[in-house]
C-alpha cells in the first residue's frame, strides 16, 4: 500500500483548499467585483492580500509536491496503482507551477492575460481530479480489505483503521 501519512495528507489537502479558496475569491473579486457593485479600491486591496496568501501557499504546495516524488509517486508507479490519475495530477500541478511563474515574471500583457486564464481554469479544476485520485485509491483499498469481523489486517489499510478504531498488533 502506498498511502500517505495522515499529517502529510492533511497538509496537502489544506494547501489545496487554501489555494483554491484564495484563487477563486481573487477571480470573483477581479472579474465580477464591479458587476456586483463592490468598491473596486477595496477589492484591489483584498486581492493584493489574497495573492500574498496564495503565493505563500503555492510555495508550500511545491514543497509538498516535492515530498511526494521520492516515495508516493515512485512506489505508486512501480505498483501500477492509479497511474493515469497520478500522472494527470503531476501534469496539472506542473501546469500551475509554470503558469504561476509566468504570471509573476512574464513581461507582456498578452502572455499574462492568456496565462491568467489558463492558471485560473486549471486551478479551479484541480480539486476534481484530486478527488478522483483519492477516491480510486480508497475504493481499491476497501476492495482488498477483508470483511469486517473476519480479522484485522496489520497496518493502516484494515477495516478497523477505516472505521477509526485502533488496530491490534499480532
Amino acid at each position: 500500500m502506498n498511502r500517505l501519512g495522515s499529517a502529510h495528507r492533511r497538509l496537502i489537502y489544506a494547501m489545496v483548499m487554501v489555494l483554491f479558496v484564495t484563487g477563486a475569491t481573487w477571480a470573483g473579486l477581479h472579474y465580477l467585483g464591479g458587476a456586483v457593485g463592490l468598491d473596486m479600491r477595496q477589492a484591489l486591496a483584498v486581492n493584493a492580500f489574497l495573492m500574498k496568501i496564495h503565493g505563500g501557499a503555492a510555495m508550500m504546495a511545491l514543497v509538498l509536491l516535492g515530498t511526494l516524488l521520492p516515495r508516493h509517486v515512485r512506489i505508486g508507479w512501480k505498483l501500477s496503482h492509479n497511474g493515469r490519475s497520478g500522472v494527470l495530477m503531476l501534469v496539472l500541478c506542473g501546469a500551475l507551477a509554470a503558469s504561476g511563474y509566468l504570471l509573476y515574471y512574464a513581461g507582456g500583457e498578452a502572455v499574462r492575460d492568456a496565462t491568467s486564464w489558463i492558471h485560473l481554469a486549471v486551478g479551479l479544476a484541480l480539486p476534481l481530479p484530486l478527488a478522483v485520485h483519492v477516491w480510486r485509491l480508497v475504493r481499491e483499498r476497501r476492495a482488498r480489505a477483508p470483511a469486517y469481523g473476519a480479522g484485522v489486517r496489520e497496518g493502516m489499510d484494515g477495516p478497523a483503521f477505516a472505521a477509526g478504531m485502533p488496530t491490534q498488533s499480532r
